[in-house]
């Protein structure tokens, strides 16, 4: 089979629910959304993709802020936040 170098249609590359598809994965200030709008999944663990991401088509990174410790939520963006503050601050 021979390698087609091909652009993905902008369509693919928006990112969406991993549970519902809803496109509105952000807020209307650019900032990501903690929950779905349409079915409430949590979007913190369960990051939103793209169609294109799902299937291949192009390598992502993981975020700085991840946290894969197995918390889950909203509890785990707060002890992210404090753990860099207290590393900023020097406090253990």
């Amino acid at each position: 089979m021979v390698g087609l170098e091909r652009e993905i249609p902008a369509r693919l590359l928006v990112p969406m629910c991993p549970r519902c598809g809803d496109t509105r994965v952000s807020r209307d200030d650019g900032n990501p959304r903690i929950r779905c709008r349409r079915c409430g999944h949590d979007l913190y663990t369960d990051r939103p993709r793209s169609y294109a991401a799902m299937e291949g088509l192009i390598v992502e990174t993981e975020p700085e802020h991840a946290d894969r410790s197995g918390r889950k939520g909203l509890f785990a963006y707060a002890r992210a936040g404090l753990t860099r503050l207290r590393v900023k601050l020097g406090i253990r």
